[in-house]
């Protein structure tokens, strides 16, 4: 009942893409060992050794490594993006109108798939597709919101579960042994810090702010006011900031699933489909495909 009438309409082409996904590899995952058969999640048990799991399955770099590249959340995104693809899951994004909603997720036995809220920052798109991996490896469809206050009005079932799936996100992201560590020198009150200590940890982790912060909370170094505040006074920054509008082949390139594209195009470079069918699986129109092509290809050999 919350959701508006844009986010109602846009499930419809995150379906579509999973109808094409089901055309494109006759209803079967292309991954030997999708994720969801290696790694079960439950939220009786302990967090940790869950998050790890996950975290060695994807095999990504280790906190701080020089993998994840330059300093910023872009890079990351596309690590954790590329990885999540690989493991079996559809990686897409969009433009949500309805700006608190950081995504959504549709479970399917072979062909899950996840949809990105664009208009946010990189690190909170970071954070919200761990979230929804996590309702995957569930089994679970699930739309998510950046405000924990949403929680109070799910029932109290619902509210294990998003709990849960945020704490498995942030483990993942921030693993607790190592933020331990990275920690350990920082004086016992942490509201004290100066605001830049956060900054400095969260690119680290190459996660935001809130993120870092959250990890204080759930440790009980900082209170749940101060969180909330220093939420309040960042969401505030991140509102200021004005983005530009990109351009459409870079912008498309960007929301569709790069495992979905480079199918397309296989098939369509040995003239298995034509430019009409490569359109409807993409979503886009037949005098687009040629330039999406082109673009796909740029990047595959940069």
């Amino acid at each position: 009942r919350s959701l508006s009438r844009d986010t109602v309409l846009m499930i419809r082409p995150a379906r579509a893409y999973q109808t094409s996904l089901m055309e494109l590899f006759g209803n079967r995952s292309p991954v030997a060992e999708p994720l969801w058969r290696r790694v079960k999640l439950d939220p009786s048990k302990p967090v940790a050794p869950q998050a790890e799991a996950v975290r060695a399955a994807l095999n990504v770099p280790p906190p701080g490594s020089p993998d994840w590249g330059p300093p910023d959340a872009d890079e990351a995104l596309k690590i954790w993006r590329k990885a999540i693809e690989a493991a079996g899951i559809f990686v897409f994004k969009d433009s949500f109108k309805q700006r608190d909603l950081s995504g959504f997720c549709l479970e399917h036995p072979e062909l899950p798939v996840v949809m990105i809220n664009n208009s946010t920052t990189k690190t909170r798109q970071i954070f919200s597709l761990l979230h929804e991996l996590t309702h995957i490896l569930m089994g679970r469809r699930a739309i998510s919101t950046f405000d924990d206050g949403t929680l109070e009005n799910l029932p109290p079932a619902e509210q294990q579960i998003e709990r849960f799936c945020n704490r498995i996100a942030a483990e993942i992201l921030v693993p607790s042994r190592d933020f331990s560590a990275a920690v350990a020198g920082l004086p016992q009150d942490i509201e004290a810090l100066p605001l830049d200590r956060f900054a400095a940890l969260a690119v680290r982790y190459r996660v935001s702010r809130e993120v870092v912060l959250r990890r204080f909370r759930d440790a009980n170094r900082v209170s749940q006011a101060f969180y909330e505040e220093r939420k309040r006074e960042w969401d505030g920054q991140r509102s200021a900031q004005s983005g530009s509008r990109g351009n459409y082949y870079s912008t498309k390139g960007a929301y569709l699933s790069e495992r979905l594209m480079a199918e397309v195009f296989a098939r369509y470079g040995r003239r298995q489909i034509g430019v009409e069918e490569a359109a409807d699986l993409m979503g886009v129109k037949p005098k687009q495909v040629e330039e999406l092509e082109n673009r796909f290809l740029r990047a595959l050999a940069a």
